[in-house]
């Protein structure tokens, strides 16, 4: 699953961000046609961007080639053009690619879901809610938290076509030398456990709480928040709540997991990636945060069978926040638009989409999925699947507003002030909170 912007977060977000979408006025003149447009005049030809690499271009091109010969071919001819950029850089580049006009049909694998309301204001993007309740995709064929990032003041903008979320890692070796026997469900157990890890294990810290300013760091906190009951936003989007009494209770774990030395002391994030499971890898750290996609690099760091899993912990409630890349229409000619719904319901097929997971690492958007064969046999290889699956039948999601990225920079960048013990998490919970108030009042006004 590596793609996601630590944003969005499922390469977290090198991660759940996939590399999608770098756009300029000509399209053609980008990077170039993966596939190539179909000659017959009788053939609709569409135009995909997305931006995977290595396994993922490979089960994307495998894709592709399944919906061209399906009976879709006959009137319909999917092409993509590889687009190399990073998640982050993308919105700003689709805005303008919006204004002048040029674009695709679709975006595959859009990273920066909290972004979506800001695209749906071009006017550029087509809702789904009518294809969706007469053609066999309603909302509830989705996990419920996916497709809240897929809504905006009630219109559907895109599916959620790649799921991602996190748990905990652990090094087995390392509990079993500290007598770990089980895996805590609590943070309490988390930080108990790590005091005896510390104490027994020389050179070893229990866990490794996500420093940082970017949106890896928002995602993973919001589960702390709504563990203890919180609310990012109230009912309505007009205020913040993250600074509640919740939002400090949630977010002193990881300080105090600091101030008692329990905890890395400092960043281990770097370009690639920002979960630090390059510690993990090199011993430094027994615990940490990170998605499904990351275990096949951690198992060839640390030795098959050395790396465990186990649900992220709660406070009073177990909670979990989804990373998911988004797919979408774009507006074009009838013919077009028909055949960009056909592709979306496609790769949104129960079998389609089990074949895309087990190759790329994505956990299932589709619920039907985790019963398909295919997927079923890809997790019996691997047990550890299934606590990312499990946690999707609590898990929220980040609030559809436009303003998100400019309130989650102010909330990162407190959050790192607290864990930096610069400032009380209550301080910087309430300067983040005020912030956001701002902004929301000058984005209502």
């Amino acid at each position: 699953m590596k793609r996601h912007s630590d944003v969005a977060m499922m390469r977290s977000p090198r991660k759940m961000g996939r590399l999608v979408a770098g756009l300029v006025a000509c399209p053609l003149a980008l990077v170039g046609m993966s596939s190539v447009a179909h000659a017959s005049s009788s053939v609709t030809n569409i135009n995909m961007w997305e931006g995977d690499t290595g396994p993922a271009a490979t089960a994307l091109k495998a894709q592709v080639a399944g919906y061209n010969a399906s009976g879709y071919g006959k009137t319909c001819h999917a092409g993509t053009t590889f687009i190399a950029a990073t998640g982050h850089e993308f919105t700003p580049k689709l805005l303008t690619a919006l204004s002048s006009g040029s674009g695709p049909n679709l975006v595959l694998s859009y990273s920066e879901p909290q972004d979506m309301a800001e695209v749906a204001a071009t006017g550029h993007l087509i809702t789904l809610n009518s294809y969706m309740s007469k053609d066999g995709r309603p909302a509830s064929y989705f996990y419920p938290a996916m497709m809240k990032a897929s809504t905006f003041s009630g219109k559907v903008y895109s599916f959620p076509t790649d799921g991602g979320d996190y748990a905990i890692l652990y090094n087995k070796k390392i509990f079993k030398e500290a007598g770990i026997a089980g895996t805590p469900t609590t943070w309490a157990q988390v930080t108990a456990d790590s005091a005896k890890i510390v104490k027994s294990v020389k050179g070893v810290y229990g866990f490794y709480v996500p420093f940082g300013v970017n949106e890896w760091t928002v995602w993973t906190f919001e589960s702390m928040l709504w563990s203890e009951g919180g609310h990012f936003l109230n009912a309505n989007n007009t205020k913040a709540e993250f600074g509640s009494s919740a939002g400090v209770a949630g977010l002193n774990v990881w300080v105090n997991l600091l101030k008692k030395h329990l905890a890395y002391p400092s960043s281990l994030s770097n370009s690639a990636q920002n979960a630090g499971y390059p510690g993990f890898q090199d011993g430094k750290v027994a615990m940490y945060i990170d998605g499904s996609y990351d275990l096949g690099i951690d198992d060839k760091a640390l030795g098959a069978g050395n790396v465990g899993v186990f649900q992220f912990p709660k406070t009073k409630q177990f909670a979990m926040n989804t990373g998911t890349n988004q797919s979408f229409m774009l507006k074009g000619t009838p013919a077009q638009e028909t055949c960009e719904w056909d592709y979306l319901k496609y790769m949104t097929e129960p079998s389609v989409q089990a074949n895309w997971d087990v190759a790329t690492g994505f956990i299932p958007t589709v619920k039907a999925v985790a019963q398909t064969p295919t997927y079923k046999a890809f997790v019996a290889k691997d047990p550890r699947l299934k606590v990312f699956v499990q946690e999707l039948n609590y898990a929220h999601t980040r609030p559809s507003i436009q303003n998100y990225a400019q309130i989650s920079a102010e909330l990162g960048t407190q959050i790192e002030a607290a864990l930096m013990q610069q400032k009380s998490a209550q301080a910087a919970l309430s300067a983040a909170q005020a912030q956001a108030n701002q902004i929301l009042a000058s984005s209502a006004g």
